[in-house]
């Protein structure tokens, strides 16, 4: 069951705060622009967002912890990355 054409809300979510924020897109592009020529440039781009988004959680204890991690465990990366690097070779 999917969100919005996405995998699930969790993927929707990450990949709506990621490419509403002007900041936070520009990121993605000069990603986009590093990673582009990889063999698998989607996926590449896939690894460095969720390592990025893992290494800015908060640490918490607890219910609210493991609900954060369940969120983010659920996270398609690679639908995101692999969206975003079709979208990236479109346009630029």
């Amino acid at each position: 069951m999917g969100y919005n054409g996405w995998r699930n809300y969790e993927t929707w979510l990450v990949n709506l705060w990621l490419s509403n924020d002007r900041g936070t897109y520009e990121y993605m592009v000069e990603i986009a622009e590093e990673v582009k020529e990889d063999e698998y440039p989607g996926l590449r781009m896939a690894d460095i967002l969720k390592e990025d988004i893992e290494n800015g959680m908060p640490s918490l204890d607890g219910l609210y912890g493991d609900l954060l991690s369940s969120a983010i465990d659920a996270v398609d990366f690679d639908e995101i990355g692999k969206t975003f690097m079709e979208e990236y070779l479109r346009n630029y």
